[in-house]
């Protein structure tokens, strides 16, 4: 009678220990791939914000583009709004006696940073046209008159300053954007209008509201002022 041998049920089993290491090691698997894919998941929609957030700041951006152009058409070469101020040395400014001359009016407050950071350009803009009687530079504020003294020695400023209320700075400036500029010329129409840092709208900017037709009539404030007061 040939031989049988009989398997039985304990021997066809996996060692107890052997189960434990294979069922350990399956779960450890299972964490790596949860932890990979919730990784890549997290990647995609952080992703997926930021470009969210990018298309939505270009569409703010173009808003304010937008804007911008819509009140530099409705202000450019129109009489600038009526006003009075005076400066600091006592000297009165308004709609009358500005005329015949170019005004430059820069808004700015000290507690504003772009405002500080164009404080260089702006004083070679007055140094350049300090001497020519055609031309008058004032700097606009509504910060308190008693505290401008000691800021304004010890920032090295020399041109005029005018302390108004925040208010009258605002209409003054056709908007709450620090800092701005508004350029009059002789006839007491705004023949310029910058809603931010000079520095920043002397050569892009300019370039392209000239292209837009926008009554700027070069690429640089300088040359603006040079052609308001000579023409050329």
């Amino acid at each position: 009678m040939p031989f049988t041998r009989v398997v039985t049920k304990s021997e066809n089993m996996i060692p107890p220990s052997m189960g434990h290491r294979y069922c350990t090691t399956a779960i450890e698997n299972n964490a790596i791939i949860f932890r990979t894919v919730s990784y890549i998941v997290m990647k995609l929609i952080m992703l997926c914000f930021g470009l969210c957030l990018s298309f939505a700041a270009m569409g703010q951006a173009d808003e304010n583009i937008k804007e911008y152009q819509k009140l530099m058409s409705s202000k450019i070469n129109k009489p600038y709004l009526p006003f009075q101020m005076s400066t600091l040395d006592g000297r009165v400014l308004n709609n009358s006696n500005i005329k015949g001359k170019v005004t430059f009016l820069n808004f700015w407050m000290i507690g504003c940073p772009p405002c500080r950071a164009e404080d260089g350009e702006l004083k070679k803009v007055y140094n350049r046209f300090s001497k020519d009687t055609s031309f008058q530079f004032v700097g606009v504020t509504f910060d308190e008159r008693k505290i401008l003294p000691d800021f304004l020695t010890g920032h090295g400023i020399n041109y005029p300053i005018a302390c108004v209320s925040a208010k009258v700075a605002s209409n003054m400036m056709y908007s709450m954007d620090y800092p701005s500029t508004i350029i009059i010329d002789k006839q007491g129409n705004v023949a310029c209008l910058v809603m931010g840092k000079i520095e920043d709208v002397t050569d892009h900017t300019y370039k392209d509201m000239m292209n837009h037709n926008f009554s700027v009539r070069t690429d640089t404030v300088m040359n603006t002022i040079d052609r308001l007061l000579h023409g050329r």
